[in-house]
């Protein structure tokens, strides 16, 4: 799996759209705009659009995973869509944004690709296995 990155403020589950289907940023974001109200700049997407559009390229998404210091993300034994917050530099969530972040979880490479291309601490608190 490769790394794409967000383009757009909010677009963070574009860019994980992407890196599981095969796209570019841009013809992930062309699909997903043309579909009424899947998408929307001003605030991203949520998630059950998200794994809509995963279900209809032919992904299998899982339910929902809890993430916590007795069950992180290093546990998770496949590919996954995480929800979580980027950390401040004293362990604090950042509030730049009240939002939360996606990522995706790479089991087989055991790294987060952060579509933002944060390189501080990523506090994950669930998934979602893609397969």
């Amino acid at each position: 799996m490769r790394t794409v990155y967000q383009e757009d403020e909010f677009g963070c589950g574009i860019a994980c759209i992407a890196m599981f289907s095969g796209l570019t940023y841009h013809a992930a974001k062309k699909i997903v705009a043309g579909i009424e109200g899947l998408y929307d700049e001003s605030s991203g997407i949520d998630y059950e659009p998200m794994f809509d559009f995963l279900r209809i390229r032919g992904f299998m998404v899982s339910k929902k995973f809890a993430l916590n210091l007795e069950n992180p993300i290093t546990r998770v034994s496949g590919n996954a869509i995480v929800d979580g917050f980027t950390l401040g530099t004293r362990g604090s969530i950042r509030r730049n944004s009240e939002r939360s972040h996606w990522v995706v979880w790479d089991a087989e490479s055991q790294v987060i690709r952060d579509p933002a291309g944060y390189t501080r601490p990523f506090l994950a608190t669930k998934c979602w296995k893609v397969s």
